[in-house]
């Protein structure tokens, strides 16, 4: 989910690009933005882009709003011409990786990395690694041109998502483009607009080179950052160079995998650990959303009731219990005999003396019991689901959950799930597809985010099928009368790994809008890795007072953590 903001201007480009209009005058860059934003929203999916024709290219109106001073590139004095050896190394990277009897040369360690690595250090060209097997998308490695071009040093630089070079000028449809790129592997060369360090905006002539190896894995992608203001005639001739020889393949055993998937080992024991472990937790959110349904099937159980009764008694709640259960067995008794077994359970229950009992009769008595229900349902009954004394009872209720993938067939069919992931993505599937409330999920370490999984209460709300909306970011439910302000707050919610609840517009199959209360719950690793983002979602016009509340439940009980003995020890 990278779309931000727009330009000013709904077409850019040298023979598009409007100069303020008399409407902008006097407004703030706040103003300028959500106004540009609304266009961005009214745009379309990325379905309807032409070609980067129409996203590039206004260098003489930036020139102007950038201005002079320290902050510019001075390129009067720099050498563009690729030096010899990058040149050989990176050709023999070339036939390396096609089978052209090129072996990996020995500088950078005789690895593929290092190689590429010692190739492209000193070039004045500002050139970024990213490793496509480590989740996050982020930079892997960055060479001296990068600070050179944008202001950033290595130390602010890897390890870190290129995004951070976005800012408010930055085209949404430029964005969708290099995030397909980089989801489907594809080479990409577009303009863009970035912001260096000290704030200062500039077009990057920007290059997405895919790296797959000779087994057919996708494995880096290169980035290739020019300042197309400030570029000579020399720079245009060497990066066209670069970028020409720049290698496309790689033999597969030529460079480890510093984050390897295939590689990462989890006890058979601990995967299934997991799984029943989140097993419960996700059956005890399932409880929460209609806890009066709930608790009537589980006192239908004697370990539950049990269990229940021993957490009642810890604040003696418990005679509610009781007095309800025997109120119930009244339905089943002779008319004759239902009243006076009624004012027995007031005497027993209650503590009412035979005085007091005597005006009590079976109706006032199941009415009774009807309150003491409602407040055990609703108060009582919540509080043991979050409670300790309630994991035994849905540990036992489970039976046998050796059959852990049986879930499998309910995501997204190009999704592989990280080992490390299973038992909780599988866990969360099982009891997530049949939940009376709208729930999707999405891997954030897939460039674009899309949803692997949605269950079938998203079909109901919003018309779309798993075919239709699986694979895809839930950004194609927004229209014309989507807030920018809001898909503004939702974009940094997803980015920062912040939890949200707000309300937006949203549109559903047939085009009919419908508030969507939607709710965004980030989902971090025991490493404290940004995995997952859960979005829960809510027609707002049709919720009923019941529903509000639980799906304020629902919100309060969703996973945040994955539990510890899911992650491998070591990679």
């Amino acid at each position: 989910s990278e779309i931000e903001v727009s330009h000013k201007s709904d077409k850019v480009g040298p023979k598009h690009h409007k100069k303020q209009t008399a409407a902008d005058v006097g407004k703030n860059e706040d103003q300028l933005i959500a106004g540009a934003m609304k266009k961005t929203a009214n745009a379309g999916d990325a379905s309807d882009m032409q070609g980067e024709d129409r996203y590039a290219d206004h260098h003489q109106t930036m020139l102007e709003e950038i201005g002079g001073g320290a902050a510019m590139l001075d390129n009067s004095s720099a050498d563009y011409k690729l030096p010899a050896e990058t040149i050989t190394i990176l050709e023999a990277l070339q036939k390396a990786g096609e089978g052209k009897g090129g072996k990996v040369p020995s500088e950078g360690g005789g690895t593929w990395l290092g190689a590429l690595k010692a190739a492209v250090e000193e070039i004045p060209h500002a050139v970024a690694i990213t490793d496509m097997n480590v989740p996050g998308v982020n930079v892997a490695w960055c060479n001296k041109g990068f600070e050179r071009v944008t202001g950033y040093p290595k130390e602010e630089t890897e390890g870190v998502n290129c995004r951070f070079l976005q800012g408010s000028k930055t085209e949404a449809k430029a964005v969708t483009k290099m995030v397909r790129a980089l989801r489907y592997a594809k080479d990409l060369v577009i303009d863009v607009t970035n912001h260096r360090k000290d704030g200062a905006h500039f077009t990057n002539d920007l290059s997405l080179t895919a790296v797959h190896d000779s087994n057919g894995e996708y494995r880096y992608s290169i980035g290739i950052l020019s300042w197309k203001e400030k570029q000579n005639a020399d720079e245009k001739a060497s990066l066209e160079k670069l970028r020409a020889i720049m290698p496309k393949k790689m033999p597969a055993d030529s460079q480890p995998k510093e984050f390897d998937q295939e590689a990462v080992k989890i006890d058979a024991s601990a995967k299934a650990a997991q799984f029943r472990s989140s097993m419960i937790k996700f059956t005890k959110l399932l409880w929460t959303i209609d806890t009066e349904a709930s608790l009537e099937k589980l006192m239908e159980v004697p370990e539950a009731r049990e269990a229940f009764h021993n957490f009642l008694e810890k604040t003696y709640e418990h005679t509610q219990l009781d007095f309800w259960a025997e109120a119930r067995k009244l339905e089943y008794m002779d008319e004759g005999e239902r009243d006076t077994q009624a004012r027995e359970i007031c005497i027993k229950f209650l503590g009412m003396t035979g005085a007091d009992a005597a005006s009590m009769n079976a109706e006032s008595v199941v009415a009774k019991a009807a309150e003491f229900y409602m407040v055990l349902a609703n108060d009582s009954f919540p509080r043991f689901v979050k409670s300790k004394y309630c994991d035994p009872v849905v540990d036992n209720m489970l039976g046998d959950t050796s059959k852990m993938d049986g879930s499998k067939d309910l995501i997204w069919e190009k999704y592989k799930v990280p080992a490390d992931m299973e038992g909780f993505v599988f866990s969360f599937v099982a009891v997530a597809e049949t939940f009376p409330a709208c729930i999707v999920i999405s891997d954030m370490s897939i460039p674009g985010n899309p949803m692997f999984f949605i269950n079938q209460e998203f079909s109901k709300i919003t018309g779309y099928s798993k075919k239709d909306a699986q694979g895809r970011n839930c950004r194609f439910l927004q229209g014309g009368n989507t807030e920018p302000v809001v898909v503004t707050k939702m974009v940094r919610a997803l980015r920062y790994a912040k939890e949200l609840v707000i309300d937006v517009y949203n549109y559903r199959a047939e085009g009919l809008r419908f508030t969507n209360d939607l709710s965004l719950i980030p989902v971090h690793d025991s490493n404290g890795e940004y995995r997952y983002s859960i979005g829960l979602l809510s027609h707002k016009e049709k919720q009923t007072p019941d529903e509000v509340k639980a799906l304020k439940q629902l919100r309060e009980l969703m996973p945040k953590k994955m539990p510890a003995d899911s992650q491998p020890k070591e990679f």
